[in-house]
């Protein structure tokens, strides 16, 4: 019961940042994942359970948290492309936020 009503819950979460996504520099991409993880957390609030979609889901959000993760952090402020680079820091941890879902869901997922 505590899963259906977290999952429900984080469904919902993801639904209001894929509309904060609406003004971003690539809202079609950040929309879509956000709208895709709300599908998943409202199927897995059913019942419905895709350990592989899970699985393969979080790699995906850790390869996307990778390659997004701003490169040098140093000199922060003195960098005219800072705005860029906390913008690829936030899509990386909205990655990890995603990736951390599907594992809740992969984990507690019967098989």
């Amino acid at each position: 019961m505590i899963h259906k009503i977290l999952a429900t819950i984080l469904g919902l979460l993801f639904l209001l940042f894929a509309a904060f996504q609406y003004n971003d520099p690539d809202p079609q991409l950040w929309i879509t994942i956000y709208a895709v993880a709300a599908l998943i957390s409202f199927a897995f609030a059913q019942g419905t359970r895709y350990k592989l979609l899970y699985l393969l889901g979080l790699l995906a959000c850790i390869g996307g948290a990778v390659f997004f993760w701003p490169p040098e952090w140093h000199g922060v402020g003195l960098d005219p492309n800072f705005k860029y680079e906390v913008e690829h820091a936030r899509e990386s941890l909205g990655l990890v936020i995603v990736g951390g879902v599907l594992l809740y869901y992969y984990l507690f997922s019967k098989s």
